[in-house]
């Protein structure tokens, strides 16, 4: 979905290149200073912390798994089983579009992610684009079959009572789009779950 920016924020000093001699007159030369900055996705990537924030110990390492092509990064689990046994999938449980009166489910949990912004970026100018296989929680087929796509980005975990409706409208789900960067509480924890 989302990949760890590596290295981390590198500030480099003044490059006094290229230089050039025109045909005719001086020797022209010009400085820049460049800056790197980045977006960090921070998620389980070694899968050993199972529903919690990867730990600082972990950093480095699972940001080189993020970074490399062939890892196989975070394992979701489907969420169609049945925490509350009553009878429906906890895919289509949870939310709905009356905020807290939405019954939650109990000790459920899902992936946890955080999302960090390293300066120089303007949080008031900034714009961050999410692209993923979303699955919309209130496009349900047939009262059973979840919305195309295969994840479910949320404001709240699992055991929360969620507003299905996009964080556009006032809702909980984050669906693939641009944001602004206090949108998708920068710095907070959002989570990841799967329907299908």
């Amino acid at each position: 979905m989302m990949a760890d920016c590596w290295p981390r924020f590198i500030t480099l000093p003044f490059i006094s290149h290229p230089s050039f001699t025109p045909t005719t007159g001086a020797t022209a030369e010009d400085k820049a200073k460049l800056t790197v900055s980045f977006v960090d996705v921070d998620v389980d990537s070694n899968n050993n912390e199972g529903f919690e924030l990867s730990t600082t110990a972990d950093d480095k390492y699972e940001g080189e798994i993020e970074q490399a092509d062939g890892q196989p990064g975070k394992y979701v689990g489907v969420n169609d089983d049945d925490s509350n046994a009553d009878g429906v999938a906890d895919y289509l449980q949870g939310f709905g579009t009356s905020g807290p009166a939405v019954t939650a489910i109990a000790g459920e949990a899902f992936t946890p992610i955080q999302v960090g912004f390293a300066n120089p970026f303007n949080l008031l100018q900034a714009v961050v684009r999410l692209t993923y296989s979303d699955s919309d929680p209130l496009a349900i087929v047939n009262g059973q079959v979840p919305a195309d796509g295969n994840l479910r980005l949320w404001l709240d975990d699992g055991d929360a009572a969620r507003d299905g409706r996009s964080a556009a409208a006032g809702g909980d789900y984050i669906p693939s789009g641009d944001y602004a960067p206090a949108d998708l509480a920068a710095g907070q924890t959002l989570s990841l779950s799967s329907p299908r």
